[in-house]
């Protein structure tokens, strides 16, 4: 999901976002990832609302990589 997040960011309307942020949403909260959750049930809304910034984009990526590091962290520890 994480691709097509990003390439629906660099098209002005955003096609694909919120059905890509809404799939992401579902398989962050099955795993426990809670704040990566929240960041894209925001970007779905923010898509719905034709209203997605560079801001939200970022604080999308920034939850996303501490999302990847704690769970690689989690994998390697066991």
């Amino acid at each position: 999901y994480e691709l097509a997040i990003q390439t629906a960011c660099q098209h002005p309307a955003c096609e694909g976002l919120s059905e890509a942020a809404h799939a992401l949403k579902g398989s962050a909260e099955n795993l426990g990832a809670y704040d990566l959750g929240i960041c894209c049930a925001a970007m779905e809304r923010a898509a719905h609302e034709g209203r997605v910034t560079p801001e939200a984009f970022q604080s999308w990526t920034l939850e996303l990589q501490s999302t990847r590091e704690a769970l690689e962290l989690h994998l390697r520890e066991g």
